[in-house]
């Protein structure tokens, strides 16, 4: 029976054997594994710590840009504030201008009014210096067909003294 027991106990301790080998294979196995999949872990942590660092980096530059776009807007905003102050004041000025040119125009057209009533009383005054001139030319006409006054004595004393004299 020792034989047996010891045959068994021989059979089971090769049996462990293998086991423990097929074991010990299997882990080494594994442990190949998990160290491939370290170096594979330490690489893509790897290159996300870099896309990080180079996310950080992209950040803070964005970062400066805003800051610097946010002075310009806060400048360019200062300067829109007076734009916009001028823009009023040259808006009342303007509003005022226009109430100016409305009595402007006011004015205009009643001095307009005036100036058709001065033309057609121009037009009135040329027609009847037309008709004086054509008057005056007539009565020169018939002036010349006229004696002169002072001609008149003159030739009636000459007719005096021929008709002394013949007389």
């Amino acid at each position: 029976m020792k034989k047996k027991n010891s045959k068994k106990k021989k059979i089971k301790k090769e049996h462990f054997e293998i086991l423990l080998e097929d074991i010990n294979d299997k882990v080494s196995l594994t442990i190949e594994a998990i160290e491939g999949l370290e170096i594979k872990f330490d690489k893509r942590f790897e290159k996300i710590e870099k896309e990080i660092k180079e996310i950080k980096e992209e950040l803070a530059l964005h970062r400066q840009i805003l800051r610097e776009h946010s002075k310009i807007l806060k400048e360019h905003s200062n300067i829109l504030k007076e734009h916009s102050k001028i823009l009023k004041e040259h808006s009342k000025i303007l509003q005022e201008h226009s109430a100016l040119l409305q009595e402007h125009l006011k004015i205009l057209q009643e001095h307009s009014k005036i100036l058709t009533g001065h033309t057609k009383d121009i037009s009135t005054l040329r027609r009847d210096v037309e008709i004086i001139k054509e008057d005056i030319i007539f009565i020169k006409n018939n002036l010349k067909k006229k004696v002169d006054v002072e001609e008149f004595y003159a030739l009636e004393k000459r007719v005096a003294l021929l008709e002394k004299k013949i007389g």
